[in-house]
């Protein structure tokens, strides 16, 4: 499965960081960024989004499951 990720935030330095599965992603503040893809098979993943140069803000994290 693929994902797509837009961050949007007005006091961020811009740019964006998130490590998926071994992968960094890389993104400018809203825009999208597609992810993957990602097999099912090996169930949810992790996802830290961080702010590339503003260590102040806070990371956002969440976890992204195909099973319901």
């Amino acid at each position: 499965f693929n994902l797509t990720v837009s961050r949007s935030d007005n006091q961020a330095s811009g740019n964006w960081s998130a490590n998926v599965a071994g992968t960094t992603y890389t993104g400018t503040y809203g825009q999208s960024v597609a992810l993957g893809p990602f097999l099912i098979s090996n169930g949810a993943i992790n996802i830290t989004v961080t702010d590339t140069n503003n260590s102040s803000c806070t990371p956002i994290s969440f976890t992204e499951s195909t099973k319901n």
